[in-house]
């Protein structure tokens, strides 16, 4: 499950961790494509389970907004450029068999 409290301090670990502070810096610049797969060994019919559904749409869904929340929060009141690319898939665009959390999660 994601855990909303992991992303609370995660870039101003990022930032304190590599001795950078908010005004050294021109712009912002966050780029992820994390995201799981799920159960592909099942097809859609055969997906019943609310909590498989649940931790593949936590990790696909819910933790790319809410990445992407931290980073617009810690950058919030920074007079910088902030640039964020979610980078997605062909699962996105084209339907693969056995694939469904992992293609409607996107």
């Amino acid at each position: 499950n994601v855990v909303p409290e992991n992303f609370d301090s995660l870039f101003d670990s990022i930032l304190q961790s590599s001795s950078l502070s908010l005004a050294g810096l021109e712009q912002a610049v966050m780029v992820h494509s994390a995201g799981s797969l799920g159960d592909i060994t099942k097809y859609c019919k055969e997906i019943c389970d609310p909590e498989t559904i649940r931790d593949c749409f936590d990790v696909n869904v819910v933790g790319a907004i809410l990445i992407n929340s931290a980073f617009l929060k810690t950058f919030h009141e920074a007079a910088i450029k902030k640039i964020i690319v979610n980078v997605s898939s062909l699962a996105a665009l084209q339907p693969f068999k056995s694939w469904s959390l992992y293609c409607s999660g996107l």
